[in-house]
């Protein structure tokens, strides 16, 4: 009886619901769909009427230059167009926002959807439930000293559910702590069982760890000089690979090698004889050792910025050419040069031009006695003029 009389509630609040609510907009739905309509047919005069408005003109200038007609005539084309696709029989009477039209469109969807044959079940359920409920109350017709003993009944029925739901609940608890305390157990009876593995593997090879670290030391040694000497053979094939793309004498120097004790650098000709470094020219030797600079950080691969200062003063016009295109431009992301205007001429800087991000002049202010920073470099041109 309790249970019908729930679901006569849910029932009863369901149909409620749409009485106080969509009831009043169902009865009056052709009403709605009227406004519905009447609010499309202003929107598309309204559309009209802003086309004619503030469109027309420039929409009929537009046709006539691309169709070469006369502007006034399209416009007045145009404009008998509009009038005969804007609806005749209807006017503008609501001129609701665009929010009033969504409520509208959605108050129209929504009405539109209920299922009436829902409603109508749940009223026939309410009385079908009326005549169960009556029938079983003329079961439960009886003394009133049986009403108190089932009613007795019934209080006592609900303490043993609860003590039930006590004890159950407390059986859960207590199944997960020892769950806990299983798990907790097996853990350290598998620590146990690796550290007793570990002492004894460690009682085992006691004996052997000086032998081994003698062994491993040698071995790191080794491996050491074989990475050295594997990284000096590549500062040497890099090395040379770049002066021969600066050197003016193109093939000059055949070989070079790095002595790995005292990191003396030999120079070998073609025909396997030693060229001493006295007979190399001032340019030439520092190319070599920019070459050489170059190729163990191109090795090592570390990004470090570099600053070169008077870097072309003792090239020929050659040299300085491959220096700037080839070994200024290899050197990485950060190098930084520091030169003059006699040093580095219009045509170097042209050459180092593609590869120049910022540019700074240092000019001495004779009034402020200070140094200027100004974002440029020499002005070539005024320059020459003043010379």
């Amino acid at each position: 009886m309790n249970e019908l009389e729930r679901k006569k509630k849910e029932n009863k609040a369901s149909v409620q619901e749409l009485i106080n609510g969509d009831l009043p907009f169902l009865m009056n739905r052709d009403l709605i769909a009227t406004v519905r309509e009447q609010l499309k047919e202003e929107k598309l005069i309204e559309s009209i009427d802003d086309v004619k408005r503030e469109m027309l003109e420039e929409l009929a200038s537009e046709l006539s230059e691309r169709t070469s007609t006369n502007s006034k005539r399209l416009e007045e084309a145009l404009r008998e167009s509009l009038t005969a696709i804007q609806p005749k029989s209807q006017s503008i009477i609501h001129r609701a926002s665009f929010g009033e039209k969504s409520q509208i469109e959605s108050l129209f969807e929504g009405i539109k959807n209920i299922d009436f044959s829902y409603y109508r079940k749940k009223i026939s359920d309410q009385q079908n439930m009326d005549e169960e409920i009556k029938l079983i109350k003329q079961k439960l017709t009886v003394q009133s000293d049986s009403v108190e003993d089932f009613m007795d009944m019934l209080s006592a029925l609900e303490q043993l559910q609860e003590q039930y739901a006590e004890k159950n609940q407390e059986l859960k608890v207590t199944t997960k702590q020892w769950s806990v305390v299983q798990e907790e157990r097996l853990k350290l009876q598998e620590e146990y069982n690796q550290m007793s593995e570990e002492i004894d593997r460690e009682a085992n090879q006691s004996s052997s760890v000086m032998h081994n670290a003698t062994a491993m030391r040698a071995l790191l040694l080794e491996f050491q000089n074989q990475q050295q000497q594997k990284g000096i053979q590549l500062i040497e094939k890099q090395a040379l690979k770049m002066i021969n793309r600066l050197f003016r004498k193109r093939g000059y120097l055949h070989r070079l090698v790095i002595n790995s004790s005292t990191y003396e650098v030999t120079l070998y000709a073609e025909d396997q004889k030693r060229i001493p470094q006295s007979t190399l020219s001032a340019g030439e030797k520092q190319l070599l050792l920019m070459s050489l600079v170059w190729a163990v950080f191109d090795v090592s691969g570390n990004k470090l910025p570099f600053i070169f200062d008077t870097l072309l003063g003792r090239l020929d016009v050659e040299h300085r050419e491959n220096l700037l295109t080839e070994l200024i431009p290899a050197f990485g992301e950060q190098v930084l040069i520091l030169s003059t205007d006699s040093e580095v001429t219009e045509a170097n800087y042209k050459l180092l031009k593609p590869v120049i991000n910022k540019e700074y002049s240092l000019n001495f202010d004779t009034a402020d006695r200070s140094i200027k920073v100004v974002p440029s470099y020499f002005r070539f041109n005024e320059t020459e003029k003043i010379s």
